[in-house]
């Protein structure tokens, strides 16, 4: 995760075919990192490290905390699923997953009207199970 993350992608949108390329790219990083985060924690635990730590464990912490952000951000319809929530709050009560990255999500998920209800419910059920409150 830390060798795909997003921001090796430009935004730079003088050239409107390799942004939109570089978009793509973009998107397929999140998505990857998404998949090896969530079939980590399924298999050993939530990578679970202190922000106070030697600085490998600063920057796993962040490839963790951003990718979850984005997908959040991206795609909450995955992010705030059972399947996922459940999960969380697994790590959660094992003391492996914080609340302050799940707080971060809940606030960058924009719950205005393009969000489909049934996701908002999805992310109220999801915000309830771990103890914490959406962003209205």
């Amino acid at each position: 995760m830390l060798r795909t993350d997003q921001s090796y992608v430009s935004n730079d949108k003088s050239d409107m075919v390799k942004y939109r390329t570089d978009r793509t790219k973009r998107r397929q990083f999140i998505e990857d990192n998404w998949d090896r985060l969530i079939r980590y924690a399924r298999g050993e635990s939530f990578p679970y490290v202190e922000i106070n730590m030697a600085m490998i464990d600063y920057c796993k912490y962040w490839a963790a905390t951003m990718t979850m952000l984005h997908t959040a951000q991206t795609r909450p319809q995955v992010f705030y699923s059972d399947e996922i929530g459940g999960l969380f709050t697994i790590e959660k009560d094992r003391g492996n997953l914080e609340n302050t990255p799940l707080v971060q999500c809940l606030t960058i998920t924009d719950m205005g009207d393009a969000l489909p209800k049934a996701v908002k419910s999805k992310v109220e059920a999801a915000a309830e199970q771990w103890g914490l409150t959406p962003r209205r």
